[in-house]
């Protein structure tokens, strides 16, 4: 293979790898002198995004304008409050972050259709749309929750001492009072 074919199988292969992205961006800015050319700034947004999980700008796009910082805040504060290091537990809180958000926009809508008795038509499937995606917002926040607890619990080691230990598939323990328990020499 020439000297060009292994460039373009390099780039091609590692052209959405972080690290290769940093190192080309590099090499764009000091190639454009300072200038921020097209493909400068294009390289820019696409190294930015891959290290999203520590900046959080493509989090910030999934809601309004009004609530990009208080979503980055929340996450941050969560981050903290919960000494939270593993890259799972990071897309468990974004996740968490949006709903909250979005039950926020959703309840403020919804308040804002209320309070305004000029809107008559469509009050009842409007109102109905609004109650149904604000379920389903509540659902997403509380699943989130339920599935960040369940990642941070300890394991729990369970040890059954039975007579005859015969535990199979789809069977049932049943636990009897200690004074019911007929001793083993009668």
């Amino acid at each position: 293979m020439n000297k060009g074919i292994k460039e373009v199988k390099k780039i091609y292969l590692n052209k959405d790898d972080p690290e290769f992205l940093g190192d080309e961006l590099v090499k764009s800015y000091n190639k454009d002198e300072g200038k921020a050319s097209v493909e400068t700034c294009l390289l820019a947004k696409k190294y930015m995004y891959s290290l999203n999980m520590d900046n959080l700008s493509l989090l910030s796009k999934a809601v309004d304008e009004e609530y990009k910082s208080y979503i980055v805040q929340i996450v941050r504060d969560l981050e903290n409050e919960l000494k939270v290091v593993k890259p799972s537990e990071k897309i468990i809180i974004h996740n968490i972050a949006v709903s909250y958000v979005r039950i926020l926009q959703l309840t403020t809508s919804f308040n804002s259709f209320l309070n305004n008795p000029d809107l008559l038509f469509g009050r009842d499937r409007y109102c109905s749309m609004i109650g149904r995606e604000l379920d389903r917002a509540h659902k997403h926040y509380e699943d989130n929750m339920k599935l960040l607890i369940q990642l941070r619990a300890r394991p729990i080691n369970v040890k059954i001492g039975t007579l005859n230990n015969l535990f199979g598939t789809n069977q049932q323990l049943n636990v009897v009072q200690k004074d019911k328990i007929i001793p083993e020499n009668q």
